[in-house]
């Protein structure tokens, strides 16, 4: 028999068209706005460093609830192949240094990247061990 297989995942962005209105089209915009995060999601600029940061956590937030999802229902495997995944990534990222000019630099995200990785990586086996806990209780209560 053949199988298929897939990956499962969160996917998310924004098209960026200031540049274009304004260059192509002749058209200014501007953006009124109150508070840190008011345009993040607007079309007309790209996103800041703040706004990418906070969006990219949105997406890992959805998609760990996703895999919380999926693990209700195929079991906490889901949830611990993740955060050994995010365990893999912290160990490359404290590995990720570039040599510039006989000095070491710590090249992308770094070890706070690597710190972030490893606590949603506990969030993560935490909510691993929650999910069986609940599991052993629903099947006691039958």
């Amino acid at each position: 028999h053949d199988a298929m297989m897939g990956s499962i995942g969160v996917v998310g962005g924004k098209f960026v068209i200031g540049r274009f209105l304004r260059e192509i089209v002749g058209v200014n915009i501007g953006i009124l706005s109150k508070g840190k995060r008011a345009g993040v999601l607007s079309a007309i600029e790209p996103f800041s460093e703040d706004g990418r940061k906070w969006f990219e956590n949105s997406l890992d937030t959805t998609y760990t609830e996703f895999l919380t999802k999926v693990a209700m229902g195929r079991g906490p495997q889901v949830l611990l192949a993740k955060a050994d995944a995010l365990d893999k990534e912290a160990e490359e990222a404290d590995r990720a240094w570039v040599s510039v000019s006989g000095s070491k630099s710590w090249f992308g995200a770094g070890q706070s990247g690597a710190a972030v990785k490893r606590a949603e990586a506990d969030k993560i086996r935490t909510k691993a061990s929650l999910l069986v806990a609940a599991r052993r209780h629903s099947n006691h209560s039958l």
